[in-house]
């Protein structure tokens, strides 16, 4: 929802002419500049993060486009809104990076945001945790429940602190598709096919990430996993 001054130059009635709907007073250009930067800083305050940003681009882009008719002012107005802006307004920490903070850990900082990241997306979680006192210098693992509308998925991460400094890294998606394993395999058409572990569960690849598909009743569970040499690497 915008607020919207009247006569905006996106609003003019179409029997008024440009003299009449537009006037060139800084002030009251201003004052719309103010009227329009609102719905950004309520933003800030009230929404999530992914939403704050959809926001605060579309007001912004309104902005620039008022900007046109009103000279400098609003340019300057905008402006210094922006500079205004918190950089950690557009995103807050998932549970993981948290946690790994409390436990004061340094050298895999880099991999946990990363990998989480990627695996988490902006989903909420549910997490199992296991470190040691001295989460720097140890294995820590975590377990992870994320809900989709179609079910739950289960996400395992792990890191592993080097003496040289770097962070090996895994992490493992497990989930539960209701059609045959054959149907899934399709669907990641990405992954290529290869080999049977035994005689039900099938390997499939795509790059360094592999994809085990294993019969469940009428469906597929699904476990996707990869190995990452330094976590911490870009």
């Amino acid at each position: 929802m915008f607020l919207v001054h009247p006569f905006a130059p996106w609003q003019v009635p179409a029997e008024m002419g440009p003299a009449e709907a537009q006037p060139h007073n800084a002030a009251y250009y201003l004052s719309l500049s103010v009227m329009e930067c609102a719905p950004v800083l309520i933003a800030m305050i009230t929404v999530s993060p992914k939403v704050k940003v959809t926001v605060m681009a579309n007001q912004l882009e309104r902005i620039a486009e008022v900007s046109t008719h009103s000279g400098t002012v609003m340019k300057r107005f905008a402006l210094a809104v922006l500079l205004l802006l918190p950089a950690t307004s557009f995103a807050t920490d998932n549970p993981l990076v948290i946690q790994a903070k409390g436990w004061n850990v340094k050298q895999c900082m880099p991999a946990i945001k990363s990998l989480s990241a990627f695996v988490f997306e902006d989903a909420k979680v549910g997490l199992n945790t296991t470190h040691s006192k001295d989460a720097d210098k140890a294995p820590i693992h975590s377990v992870a429940e994320r809900k989709f509308s179609d079910g739950a998925a289960l996400s395992l991460l792990g890191f592993t602190p080097t003496g040289d400094g770097k962070c090996p890294a895994s992490y493992a998606q497990i989930f539960y598709v209701p059609e045959p394993c054959i149907s899934q395999s399709k669907k990641m058409s990405t992954f290529e096919y290869q080999a049977q572990l035994h005689s039900d569960i099938s390997l499939i690849k795509s790059g360094s990430i592999d994809a085990y598909l294993m019969p469940a009743g009428p469906g597929c569970v699904v476990v996707k996993q990869e190995v990452i040499r330094d976590g911490n690497a870009p």
